[in-house]
């Protein structure tokens, strides 16, 4: 099967998650369990999923990097993202993190940015360039959560913006959306990783 066969049999990207986890992410993960999220439990979360993200990629020169896997249905992951390379899920990683970073930020400030979130509009280019991508995800990495704590003003302000799957967060709830979404993406990367060794 093609690329585009594969690609035209899989949801639009924005389309959303299945009708019943939709409905259990936004009227309980997102009013619930990341209001009850502590922030260094976060950081410590965000540190240890980056070191098992890259630890699975060790090794994998740019080929394999690039090589995309149709993954199986997963939760927390669009049906349009299933079918990703390592190197275009690293750069939809520094993608929303890079936003959500600003967001936390602005909100623990009390500004509510002036954006509409949209999980269609932050995927992956398909950039041809791996080493870049990688080089690029560990810089961010690396300094991320210090940027936030340098930055952040009130952890406990009530400013809000919308998600639309989990609805309304506030500052701590993003904060906890930036190391949980990576852990979405690191059960994508293991299957990625399995396909990459998979017989032909």
């Amino acid at each position: 099967m093609t690329d585009a066969e594969i690609v035209a049999k899989l949801g639009k990207p924005g389309a959303g998650l299945p009708f019943l986890e939709g409905l259990v992410v936004r009227w309980w993960v997102g009013p619930v369990v990341s209001k009850k999220s502590d922030w260094e439990e976060n950081k410590r979360k965000f540190e240890k999923t980056t070191q098992s993200l890259l630890k699975l990629v060790e090794g994998l020169d740019d080929k394999k990097l690039a090589t995309k896997v149709l993954v199986p249905p997963q939760q927390g992951l669009e049906d349009s993202s299933r079918y990703w390379s390592a190197s275009m899920l690293f750069e939809h990683l520094i993608i929303v993190g890079k936003k959500t970073k600003g967001g936390i930020i602005a909100l623990s400030q009390g500004v509510v940015p002036d954006v509409k979130v949209d999980t269609g509009k932050v995927k992956p280019s398909g950039d041809p360039s791996p080493a870049g991508i990688m080089a690029a995800y560990r810089a961010f990495a690396a300094t991320v959560m210090a940027d936030i704590d340098r930055e952040v003003k009130d952890k406990n302000s009530k400013a809000v913006l919308h998600h639309p799957w989990l609805g309304p967060l506030n500052c701590r709830q993003w904060h906890w959306l930036l190391a949980t979404h990576q852990g979405i993406h690191l059960r994508q990367l293991r299957e990625i990783v399995k396909g990459l060794s998979a017989p032909t």
